[in-house]
């Protein structure tokens, strides 16, 4: 498994956190990570504003870097049954509160912010932004995740201004 090793006190108030595995479409998350962390208008904003991170099917150690935010976009590829290759951005609430499992990780997204709501560790603003990959969950095409960062970068800018 992979883990950003840090202390989630010393993370950025926005905090983007790219879930996922090391297989097929499960790797939009990381990839889409990638693809920021290459973007000079978000350059200036990190470490003190933005964290940008990859975690490997974190579970419930994903409430570790939910910790002391104030706005958190999850990044996932999802399966929802809508239409592969869909964009989709979903509150944290609306997350917690879904008939469906988006998440193909054991103790996923939903199972762990409805426990962050539980214990009260719930960031502000929560989000989880990701691509319907339907069947193509052993194909990630390279637009997905273009796609996915340029709508994230936009998210960002839109909540913190470089400096």
């Amino acid at each position: 498994m992979f883990f950003v090793e840090t202390d989630s006190a010393l993370l950025a108030p926005l905090r983007v956190i790219g879930v996922g595995s090391p297989f097929g479409a499960d790797r939009l998350g990381w990839e889409t990570v990638q693809a920021l962390q290459q973007r000079p208008m978000l350059a200036s904003l990190q470490p003190a504003r933005l964290s940008l991170m990859q975690l490997d099917r974190p579970g419930a150690a994903l409430l570790d870097y939910l910790s002391g935010a104030e706005a958190v976009i999850i990044l996932d590829a999802m399966k929802t049954g809508a239409r592969p290759g869909q964009l989709l951005r979903l509150t944290g609430d609306a997350v917690g509160q879904a008939p469906v499992k988006l998440s193909s990780h054991g103790f996923g997204l939903r199972e762990t912010l409805n426990l962050a709501r539980v214990l009260g560790e719930s960031p502000a603003q929560t989000w989880v932004m990701g691509i319907e990959v339907g069947e193509q969950a052993h194909h990630l095409p390279a637009a997905w995740v273009e796609r996915l960062a340029d709508v994230v970068e936009a998210e960002i800018l839109a909540r913190c201004q470089p400096v």
